[in-house]
Order: structure tokens, then C-alpha cells, then sequence
């Protein structure tokens, strides 16, 4: 082999109707650029490098002659949509109720929270789990698991994927990405209250309910979905970066179909009393259902809630043929996901940056991001770009301070 040989590792050689063949030649430029077609002394063969592989014997693959078909990019649409919240269990219902200006904070009735400066919170009172939860998880499973396993059903639902859908699914190519910023506080805290009478006393559900991705792992194993599966943990950001990433792998021909977004339920005194020492919970018990005011200047903290939000994304052509009956024979009722931007803090743990630089430069990617997805758009369709145009200005020339 060329010297070039050396710093590549090797492939193993397929036959010309292997069934990777069409996937090697037909590879995106981004793939062909991983590709180095190496001189042999073999004249029937040419080696190529990628990594993890090795072969001694290759076959004639060409990056160079082959020519590569136009990457069409796969679109992601929103079918159906799962929500638990202190308001309401059906998410068409929760955002008629958030546009009436209903609140969901309320008085703390989980727990004896009378000692405690904070008393509030969007606690979610009652909920029944029949026929959506087994009866296992719900004597077992830690209230965020629960909701996730409810909202991510109801999402399924929404978009119309009954059992006799699900059962003419691929599911090697459905997944299930649930994030949660803080997990089963209740199965560790249990499982420390166990340790300090006996190790004989922990459950074997203690670490297992307490993993971050145990609601992407069980909602998957209910619905025998066997695609991507894990879970993202971002504090505040968890479900967006699910959503986002989730779109991704439909994008890039993952998935045809993905369950994202997020869940917590952390309204335990353990929970409570934690973010009570970081200081950072409002204190104003008075009326709750006025409190929690974000962008007031006269806001006081923030108030703690529970809960889990679910979307069910699909590849469009995808979605055209599992959900054609259900959205009435037009797709164009759906959501179309366009873009995201991941952000950026990295100032505090758990406060922003008083000067609001740290919104400025997120707002600012998402809308570069944004603009790009419009750009191509207006191409596509020969609109004007006057308003895209003005946009950009305005974008690119942000006024600060």
C-alpha cells in the first residue's frame, strides 16, 4: 500500500450487490469527505478509508468518479401533541386555558410545606393513569416518569396512531427522546432512607427509576419502539434540546417518527427546600395564582411546577401515509419544524447574565438560523425577498444595552 495508506484504517470489501453498495456510492458529500481513495498495486482495486475496518483484499470504489445524487433534506412535521399539567391532561385544552390567562400555581398539597418560606407552586392535584400507565409503573414509578409515560401516549393519540397504526409501523425506526432536568429525586431519597436501616431494605427499582432516561426507556419499551433512544438533561432547556435533536434524526434519516420533549416532578420537600437554599424561589404565598411574573420588573424568583410536554415528529412523507385519515387527507394541518439553534450561558449556574447578553446571543443564533431555513424557502418558492431581507438588518444589527 501508498504511504498515504497510513494514516487511514480500513473497510471491509463488499461485492459490487452487497447491500451497503448503493449506501457507499450514493453517501452524502459530507460522508464523501471521510472517503480517500488510495492507489494499489492490484489493478482491479482500489482502497478507500474509513474509520473502524480493515481489509487486506478491497474492492474498486472510486469517491472521485462516482457521481453523487443531490441530498434532498428530509422535513419534519408535528402530528400530535401530549401535555400533564397543573391546568389540564389534554394539551388542546392546557393552551385554550394559558390563552384565557388561567393559572396553574396554587397552594402546595402534596406535602406539610407550613414551615417553609415558599408554600406555592404548579402542582398537579389529581391525574389518573387508567389505561395509560400499567399498574406496576404507577405504584412504583416516580411521578415525572408517570407523566411522561401520559403525555407521550396522548400524543400518539392526538396524531391518530391507534393500536391497528402502531402495529404497521416500522418501529426499527420509531424513537423516543424524553429528557428531564432532575430526574426521580423520590427514588433516590428513598433509596437513602433505606441504606441508613439496611442495604436489605433498598429496592432494586432505586437506581434503575432513577436514571434520567428510564421515560424514554419504558415508553419505548411499551410501545415495542426500537429507534433512537435516550434522554437529554439540560435543566431548563431539557425538552427544547430533545425537540431539536429529535428533528435531527429525522433529518438525517435516523428515524421516521420520534416521541421528544420533556418531564419533571421534583414538588417534594426534598425538591422544594433545595431550591428554597439556592434562593431562588418566590416567596410570596399570598395569591399564587399572580405570582409567577417572568418578565415583570417586579417579579420575585420563579415558581416551581411539575408536569410533562410531548410532541410526535415525523418525516413529512412519512406522516402523509400513517396519519392521511386522521388530518381529514391534508397534511398542511400539521406543524412544520424548520430550524433550531442551540444556545449558550455559561455564566452562572443557575441565574442569567444581568445585562441580558446571554439572551442576545441566543436570539441572535436562533434568528441567523431561522433566516437561513427562510432563505431557502423563498428560493424554493420565487417569493420575495424584500421582507427576509429587512429581517436580516435588523438581525445582524441588534441594538444593545
Amino acid at each position: 500500500m501508498a504511504a498515504s495508506c497510513l494514516p487511514c484504517t480500513w473497510l471491509p470489501a463488499f461485492e459490487l450487490d452487497h447491500a451497503l453498495e448503493p449506501l457507499l456510492l450514493l453517501s452524502s458529500n459530507r460522508r464523501l469527505k471521510l472517503i480517500s481513495p488510495l492507489s494499489c498495486n492490484n489493478s482491479n482495486s482500489t482502497s478507500f478509508g474509513i474509520c473502524n475496518g480493515f481489509s487486506s483484499k478491497t474492492t474498486a470504489v472510486s469517491a472521485k468518479s462516482e457521481k453523487v445524487a443531490p441530498e434532498v433534506k428530509r422535513r419534519v412535521v408535528v402530528t400530535g401533541l401530549g401535555a400533564v399539567t397543573p391546568l389540564s391532561d389534554d394539551a388542546h385544552l392546557y393552551y385554550t386555558k394559558l390563552l384565557e390567562g388561567v393559572s396553574g400555581i396554587s397552594q402546595i398539597e402534596g406535602f406539610d410545606c407550613s414551615e417553609l418560606p415558599t408554600r406555592i407552586a404548579g402542582e398537579i392535584k389529581t391525574l389518573s393513569t387508567d389505561g395509560l400507565v400499567s399498574p406496576k409503573h404507577a405504584k412504583r414509578a416516580d411521578n415525572y416518569l408517570i407523566y411522561a409515560l401520559i403525555a407521550g401516549k396522548k400524543a400518539l393519540a392526538d396524531a391518530g396512531i391507534t393500536e391497528q397504526v402502531s402495529g404497521e409501523l416500522n418501529k426499527n425506526r420509531c424513537g423516543v427522546l424524553i429528557g428531564t432536568a432532575m430526574g426521580s429525586m423520590r427514588a433516590l431519597k428513598d433509596g437513602i432512607d433505606a441504606i441508613k436501616i439496611s442495604h436489605k431494605k433498598m429496592s432494586p427499582f432505586s437506581v434503575p427509576y432513577s436514571m434520567t432516561s428510564m421515560a424514554s426507556a419504558v415508553l419505548a419499551m411499551d410501545l415495542e419502539w426500537m429507534g433512537p433512544n435516550y434522554a437529554i438533561s439540560s435543566a431548563c432547556a431539557t425538552s427544547n434540546c430533545c425537540i431539536l435533536t429529535a428533528a435531527n434524526h429525522i433529518i438525517k434519516g435516523d428515524a421516521d417518527l420520534m416521541l421528544c420533549g420533556g418531564s419533571d416532578g421534583v414538588i417534594i420537600p426534598e425538591g422544594i427546600a433545595g431550591f428554597i437554599a439556592c434562593n431562588n424561589l418566590s416567596r410570596r404565598n399570598s395569591d399564587p395564582t399572580k405570582d409567577s411574573k417572568p418578565w415583570d420588573s417586579d417579579h420575585d424568583r420563579f415558581v416551581m411546577g411539575e408536569g410533562a410536554g410531548v410532541m410526535l415528529l415525523e418525516e413529512l412523507e412519512h406522516a402523509k401515509v400513517t396519519c392521511w385519515n386522521h388530518l381529514s387527507g391534508s397534511i398542511e394541518k400539521t406543524s412544520k419544524h424548520l430550524c433550531g439553534v442551540y444556545g449558550r450561558k455559561l455564566y452562572h449556574i443557575y441565574e442569567p447574565r444581568l445585562n441580558g447578553l446571554g439572551a442576545v446571543a441566543c436570539i441572535e443564533s436562533s434568528a441567523l438560523g431561522a433566516m437561513a431555513c427562510m432563505e431557502k424557502a423563498l428560493t424554493n418558492s420565487g417569493v420575495s425577498r424584500k421582507i427576509y431581507r429587512t429581517c436580516e438588518i435588523l438581525v445582524r444589527q441588534p441594538k444593545r444595552g
